[in-house]
């Protein structure tokens, strides 16, 4: 007779995302809603200057990319900056940095799918009032848990697929503005004002972050040392580089930018015709599904690092035996983001995960003179010139953002650290 054995090993995660893939993550997490309003609110600020303004935000943008691609390098396993934290700083904050991820990925979740909402309103008003709108919901948080559920490999194909059909879409944009473009619509005019400038740099900035998405899955990545460093260089090139390039049609073609509250679609309505916004309108659908799916795979990857690091319940970091996906932590964090996407509509919350993710960045930029100093900890593959230096500006200008937030969002972020180290208590009590 033979006895059931306690000893076999427990069944690990996948390393199934090639660098390919994690590329298509990164640009799937990165361009996301922003890109297509926030062209019509920096104009209104600075006008054709709004072209430099996009460059201005990629300045520290790359500064801290280039301090996540050194950091990064360093591990294998899932977790990204809540694993940084905790190697560099200790659980405290690490705690900290992962209860706020888990947070603000649900609420930047609610307000995406919301505003998936509204795009599919347009072409049938049914869902997005009363049970039309919840079922609508449930039928898109549930259908993305599934994809994340079934196995590594659906995920990252769906993800990869998503971010091309964004990307073609953006693209294709881009060709027609230039049979279309008007270059006696850029004015130079006098320099703007330094405070309208800087509000434009704080909302154009906002469009660059996710670049991080790849490292909380740093466990299932083939070469995570070898292709983080190329797929954020890749994903922040293209991203500044399409940005730049969609604001420059929106001027040349749209009259009418600095009103618009649609200025993507309203600039393809002004090339190509009604058809033309229907077409960005459709095409904003799988751009926003991607946005949706590389958050829950960042947030799911988030509470299972915590689970394995005994910082939250042991069930969280439970692989699916077959599968070999953190079955329990997609299961959660899923169910999260359907409440919250139930219970709110599209609101300002967005900020707070804004303030919550450059304190995130913070951590990351902050871990790389102290981890260049601590033997204990694997050499980084890729090796940051002047990293201290870039490090600091990196921090600086992260400051400098979180500055510029206002005391009602300065406060909730407070706030949310405050529960998140009475929660920390609670469960270490508990457990």
């Amino acid at each position: 007779m033979i006895s059931e054995s306690n000893d076999l090993p427990e069944p690990s995660l996948v390393r199934g995302i090639t660098r390919n893939h994690l590329i298509g993550l990164l640009i799937n997490n990165t361009i996301g809603a922003g890109i297509l309003g926030l062209p019509s609110k920096v104009f209104a600020l600075v006008g054709s200057y709004s072209l430099v303004t996009w460059l201005l935000c990629a300045c520290p943008v790359v500064a801290i990319a280039l301090c996540l691609a050194e950091v990064s390098t360093r591990f294998r396993e899932s977790g990204g900056p809540y694993l940084y934290a905790r190697v560099a700083f200790g659980p405290t904050l690490a705690f900290v940095t992962g209860w706020l991820r888990l947070l603000t990925t649900t609420l930047a979740f609610a307000t995406v799918c919301n505003l998936l909402i509204g795009y599919l309103a347009e072409f049938a008003p049914a869902v997005a009032r009363g049970m039309g709108r919840v079922i609508t919901i449930t039928v898109v948080t549930g259908a993305l848990a599934c994809v994340l559920g079934r196995g590594l490999r659906e995920t990252v194909w769906l993800s990869t697929a998503l971010s091309a059909g964004k990307v073609l879409m953006l693209i294709l944009f881009i060709v027609a503005g230039a049979f279309f473009f008007d270059s006696s619509r850029i004015h130079w005019t006098p320099a703007p004002q330094s405070h309208d400038l800087g509000s434009a740099i704080l909302l154009s900035i906002f469009a660059f972050f996710g670049f991080e998405a790849g490292s909380v899955a740093g466990g299932e990545l083939s070469d995570p040392r070898r292709d983080m460093p190329v797929a954020i260089a890749v994903s922040v090139g293209v991203t500044t580089g399409l940005y730049l390039l969609i604001q420059l049609v929106c001027i040349g073609t749209l009259g009418s930018l600095a009103t618009s509250t649609r200025p993507v679609a309203n600039a393809a309505a002004a090339m190509l015709g009604e058809w033309g916004g229907v077409v960005v309108a459709v095409g904003a659908v799988p751009l926003l599904l991607g946005v949706l799916i590389t958050i829950l795979i960042a947030s799911s990857r988030t509470l299972f690092a915590m689970g394995e690091c005994a910082q939250m319940p042991s069930a969280v970091s439970f692989v699916h035996p077959l599968r070999r996906t953190p079955l329990v932590a997609i299961l959660v964090m899923s169910t999260a983001a359907w409440v919250a996407t139930i219970a709110s509509s599209f609101t300002t919350a967005i900020t707070i995960a804004v303030g919550t993710r450059v304190l995130t960045y913070i951590v990351i930029c902050a871990s790389v003179p102290i981890l260049r100093r601590r033997r204990d900890v694997s050499a980084a593959y890729f090796q940051l010139p002047a990293g201290d230096f870039i490090a600091a500006f990196a921090i600086l200008s992260s400051i400098a953002l979180l500055a510029a937030t206002q005391l009602r969002e300065g406060v909730a972020i407070l706030a949310l650290v405050a529960v998140g180290l009475v929660a920390q208590k609670v469960l270490r009590r508990d457990m």
